[in-house]
Formats: C-alpha cells, structure tokens, sequence
C-alpha cells in the first residue's frame, strides 16, 4: 500500500561515502522488489520516495560524485558487434618486432572500486544513467583501510586534499558545478515533489569542501527543502598519519561542520556523524560499509514507511531537531546481529566519534549530561523480551532509580530529561534489512566481489545531545588545537583573513553554542 510524501534525492560525494551508499542500495532495491512478492495491502513501505519508479527498473534518485579513479564500471561487448573471423582481414606482411607494454593504468591504489558492491542490476542501471559524475579533477581522498593494513605508518598515507581544494574544485561558474547543478536539477525534475535532500559525505578530506558546496547550492535552489546530512568518518586511518596530516583533517572536518551548523544557511538540517573504525570486530570493509548502510536506512525508516502504517515524510520526522538553540547534531547508537538473530543477542556500537573521544576526556566515570530528545527505529527483532529491555533502557531519565550500566543488553547511553523527550518509537520485527546481492551474483556471470550482509536485525537510538554533553566537549578540544594556529592557516590554500573568520566561526557554533544553555 502506497501513500505519496514527496521524494527524497541523495547525493553521495567521496569514496568513503559511495562505499557505504553501494550497500545502501543495495537494500533497497530488495526491499523494492520484495513488495511484488508479498501482498500489496501488508506491505508497509513506499519506495517512490527514493526510485523514479515511471520505468520498469528501479532508478534512483541520487548522484553519486567521485575521482575518476575509483569508478569503473566496466565494459561488456554488444554479442552484435563482436567480430566474427570474416571481419578481420588477414595479415599478410612479415612482423619485425612484437613490444609488450607494461599497463599504465591509473587505479589510485589505495582505494577500492566501490562500484563492485553494488548489486549486477543496480551496476547496469547506474552506467546507462548519468547517476555518476566523475571529477575531472583528482582529489587525495582519505584512503580504504584495507588498503593501509600493513604498511608502515609512515608510509600509510603521504597526501591528502583540503577543504578549499574541494571548494575549488566546485568553485561558482566551474564546468563540473554546472554540470553537477544541472543533473541535480533533472533529478528534480523528475519528481513529482522533492521535498527533502540526503547528503552522505566523506568528513575527513578534500570532499568536504565539497559537500559544503553542495548544502550551499541546495539551499539556495531549493530553499524550503528538509536536508539530512550523514559525515562518514574512518579513524583508524586517520589514527596512522602523521602529525600534520592528523591537524589537516581536523581543518577538514570542522570546516565541514561549521557549514551544517551555520542556521541561515541550512534552517531546516540535521547531521549524523558515523564513524566506521568503530565497528572494529566486522573485520571485512564490506561488512563495515554494509553496517553503516543498514544504520541510514534503519534511522530513516519512517520516510519509507506508507502513512498508514505511521510513516512520515523526512522533515516532519526529523524537524524535532530543529531547536532555537541551533544544535542539529544526533548521536546514533546501533545494536546490529547479523547471524539471523540464533542467539536474540544484539553487539551495540555508539557511531558518534566525537560521543567515544569526548567520554575519553571527560573520563570514564563521569557520565554524560540527559539528553534533549530521543528516537527508536527497530528492524527485524520479534524476541518480545530483547525489545523490552531495549525500551526499559530506552526511556531511563535522570529521575530514574534504575542504573543503565546494569542492563542486560550490555548497551550504556545517557538518561533522558524526561518521559516527554521521547519523540518516536518505531518497531517492524517481520522486516530486517536484507539484500539480494548474493542471489543475484550467482545467477550472473561476474565473480563475487562485495561481501555485504543478507540479513541484518537492527536496533538504532538516536540521541539530541544536550548542552555540556561528550560531544560537546570533543568539539571543544577540536576547536581549541586550531586557535593555537591563528597566525598560520594549516589550509595552506586558505588566506589569512578567511582563517581567522572561520576560527572565530567554529568558536561560536561548535563550541560556545555546544557549551552553554
């Protein structure tokens, strides 16, 4: 049953980000097909809001923007245009000298081609669409941890792109912004409403820069549009550069949020930081990626979701983080099971990097301020006591005579305000998050490159943090280590006037805002 709510257009900038957003298609272009094969009247979602569904195939609304490097979509000949023996003319003329020339190919080798994980139909969809925009430009994104495991430290990673050259590459007038402006806008044009805008970007490397274009054209072009924006980090890696380095992406990323928190520009926004290295015992890159996919698509859940069974557009159901303050940062924690839930147990993960770093400083036994507001998406988990004890855990305010370190979910998260903070509760057991892939690589002739999860049963609580939260004092630590660099821009292509107004920026939005009631 399908009820309209207006559609939703993602756009995915850097390889971390179209790593993780491979998978994310991949589910739901399951879930796409699975309403044929369940009664239409039962089926609670409505996929309209994410495919052009006007076509036989399932063509989403999204851009995906990458270097040019990591996106290959391969090659496959037309059977009509193959040459048969009687198209070759013989050669009949005596050869001097055969030269084997060694490949010059220009695969950046520290990164994976994330167009392997996405599903054979999705990748023949994908290349006969302009869902692609390669930059003409190359970038030194962050690289893919599996790509660094082993190698020395010092020689991990020797380069990486800043903020302004991901602004630059955008820059006003720009033909790659011209073009990216007018795919956006046939996107668009396609949709009956588009009322909302998801923006999954790399948050530690020149795609920032970006990304921050990108908020900045949307707003403009579509100034009533709801925007939900997910900053995808891997810290480990950043774990393995050197010191110089290691202060360049803390430019980068706060660069970055200093755009999301900028309330003129972005009225009607939210952001949800997710950090990969935190889900350290799925060891595989793909099953890391395919986490972090189910967690975007578990959180927004309720913008698939038909009206009638409760769902609602994007921006009502996140516009709650709307607060006069001007705080839009959720915090997510996920309870994920991947075996097919044999033994009802859920590993529980806190994906905010600044929420991990920042209980680090404020040390282990001082917990963190209640929170402002709370939310719960639950997907594919029927064991009715595993669902009380998340919501036993759930809805612990600071009134409470109950301790939440002693549940026995094994999962530690802040108390509530109150009962009244408590904004949703959504809960499909009979619907985990599944994909096809496997199925569908067998009945193909390419090999098995991604290793995603056919069945995932999550649990996610997204959190509003509140003033003085870990989060906050994270963000403050961040801010600080800039400040001691006020006469030197480490964005060595930033001038010095726009240093010092960005610094005074971070100050006031990251931190002052963050701090103080």
């Amino acid at each position: 049953m399908e009820s309209y709510k207006g559609e939703i257009i993602t756009l995915q900038a850097g390889p971390l980000a179209n790593r993780v957003c491979a998978h994310y298609w991949n589910l739901q272009e399951y879930g796409f097909f699975n309403k044929s094969r369940t009664n239409e009247c039962e089926f609670p979602f409505t996929y309209k809001v994410l495919f052009d569904d006007s076509t036989r195939e399932p063509k989403p609304h999204a851009l995906a923007i990458d270097i040019r490097d990591v996106v290959d979509f391969g090659s496959e000949l037309d059977p009509d245009l193959i040459p048969t023996p009687l198209d070759i003319p013989s050669w009949d003329s005596q050869v001097d000298k055969v030269v084997r020339c060694p490949s010059t190919s220009t695969k950046n080798k520290h990164h994976y081609n994330w167009t392997n994980c996405l599903s054979p139909l999705a990748r023949r969809i994908w290349s006969r669409n302009d869902t692609v925009l390669k930059l003409p430009l190359s970038l030194q994104p962050i690289p893919d941890e599996s790509s660094v495991n082993g190698i020395h430290q010092s020689d991990a990673v020797c380069s990486l792109s800043t903020f302004t050259e991901g602004q630059n590459v955008f820059r006003s007038g720009s033909k790659v912004a011209d073009e990216c402006d007018d795919r956006i806008r046939r996107i668009s044009e396609r949709c009956a409403f588009p009322n909302s805008f998801q923006l999954v970007v790399d948050a530690e490397d020149g795609f920032t820069g970006i990304g921050s274009q990108l908020l900045e054209n949307i707003s403009e072009e579509f100034p009533k549009a709801f925007i939900f924006s997910v900053p995808v980090y891997n810290s480990s890696v950043v774990s393995r550069m050197d010191a110089r380095l290691k202060k360049l992406t803390v430019v980068n990323q706060l660069c970055l949020l200093n755009i999301l928190e900028y309330g003129d520009l972005l009225s009607h926004a939210c952001w949800l930081p997710i950090d990969a290295s935190q889900l350290y015992d799925h060891l595989h890159p793909c099953k890391k990626m395919s986490v972090l996919a189910s967690v975007i698509d578990t959180v927004t859940t309720p913008s698939k979701l038909a009206i009638e069974y409760g769902g609602m557009s994007l921006d009502n159901f996140l516009s709650v983080t709307c607060f006069a303050q001007g705080r839009k940062m959720l915090t997510v924690q996920t309870g994920v099971n991947c075996n097919g839930m044999v033994d009802n147990h859920l590993s529980w993960y806190n994906l905010n990097p600044y929420y991990n770093q920042g209980k680090v400083i404020a040390g282990k036994n001082v917990p963190s301020e209640a929170v402002l507001c709370r939310q719960l998406m639950s997907r594919g988990i029927k064991q009715s006591t595993l669902l009380n004890d998340i919501r036993n855990v759930f809805s612990q305010t600071v009134d409470s005579h109950k301790t939440v370190n002693n549940s026995s979910i094994g999962i530690d998260i802040p108390y509530l305000c109150s009962l009244e903070s408590i904004h949703s509760v959504y809960s499909l057991p009979n619907y985990p998050l599944q994909t096809g892939i496997t199925k569908q690589t067998m009945l193909s002739s390419s090999s098995m490159h991604c290793q995603q999860y056919t069945n995932t049963h999550m649990s996610c609580v997204v959190d509003i943090p509140n003033t003085n939260s870990y989060e906050a004092k994270m963000l403050e630590k961040l801010v600080n280590s800039l400040l001691l660099h006020k006469s030197h821009p480490l964005d060595s292509y930033m001038e010095l006037e726009i240093w010092n107004d960005f610094l005074e920026s971070i100050q006031t939005r990251l931190v002052d805002s963050y701090l103080k009631q």
